[in-house]
Formats: C-alpha cells, sequence, structure tokens
C-alpha cells in the first residue's frame, strides 16, 4: 500500500503586532471625555491604546486610578523600550514625547527650552508610519492644534 502525503498548509501565525493600536489625545482637562471612552470600549478588544495628555510635571497624575474604575485593562505608564501588548492602556509621562516603532514605545523627554510642544502629533505621525492601515487616531480634547496635524 502507497500513502502519499500530500503538503498539508498550515495557516501562518499572526505577527506580533498584528493588532490596531488606537492612540488618543486629550488636553489635561479632558478626564471626563477619557473616562467615557473607557466606559465603553471592551477590556478584551483586542487593541492598545496610548492616551497622550499635556500633563504638568509638577502634579501627580492620578489617571491610572481613575481610569481602572471603568475598564479591567492593564494601566501601564510608557516607558522607553515597552513593547506593546493588546488590551493594555499606555499613558504618557508628564512632558514626554511617546512615538512608536517596531511595536515598541519610545519615551523622549520635551526639551524645556522648546515653547511649542506637540506630543499628540508626534504619536499620530509614528502610528501611520508603523501601522498603517491598523492605526487609529482619535482626539477627545487638545491643546492648541496639537493633534490635528499628525491625525
Amino acid at each position: 500500500m502507497t500513502v502519499m502525503n500530500s503538503p498539508v498548509k498550515l495557516d501562518s501565525p499572526k505577527p506580533i503586532n498584528d493588532f490596531f493600536i488606537v492612540g488618543i489625545g486629550a488636553s489635561a482637562g479632558g478626564l471626563e471625555a477619557i473616562e467615557e471612552f473607557f466606559k465603553e470600549i471592551s477590556s478584551t478588544s483586542g487593541m492598545a491604546f496610548i492616551l497622550i495628555q499635556h500633563l504638568s510635571d509638577q502634579y501627580k497624575s492620578f489617571m491610572p486610578e481613575l481610569l481602572s474604575r471603568h475598564t479591567h485593562m492593564e494601566i501601564i505608564r510608557a516607558d522607553n523600550g515597552m513593547e506593546l501588548k493588546p488590551n493594555c492602556i499606555y499613558l504618557n509621562p508628564p512632558r514626554t514625547e511617546v512615538t512608536v516603532k517596531d511595536g515598541k514605545l519610545f519615551v523622549t523627554p520635551s526639551n524645556p527650552k522648546q515653547n511649542l510642544f506637540f506630543p499628540i502629533d508626534a504619536l499620530f505621525s509614528s502610528l501611520a508610519t508603523m501601522k498603517k492601515e491598523k492605526a487609529i487616531s482619535v482626539i477627545l480634547s487638545g491643546k492648541g492644534t496639537d493633534g490635528s496635524k499628525g491625525i
């Protein structure tokens, strides 16, 4: 008896970063909009969320505690070189620019001498470059025009 082995076509595994990344821009006064947004988002959406706020480095942010009342997603302060994971919310540290490349976060301190600082634009531009059609940008509120160029 002859058994012929026919090739079995296996589904190729999805790349690690084959999920949507949602960049969200909000001014410091956008807390209510942020809370409402995350109340409506499933904690198992399969997307990663990066929240950029205009924050003062003179005050402690209570965003992780406030957000945890409205979502079961893990809430993480963004750190340089951190790999993005789905179903997580990443928060920018005060006075930083957060960008993405190769599925990782890059956190750069702002230049204190720089008058115009557009961290939402920086995130949105990097998301568009890296994720293309898997990038989503949301502006809940903003400071001036920050976010409008990047979106």
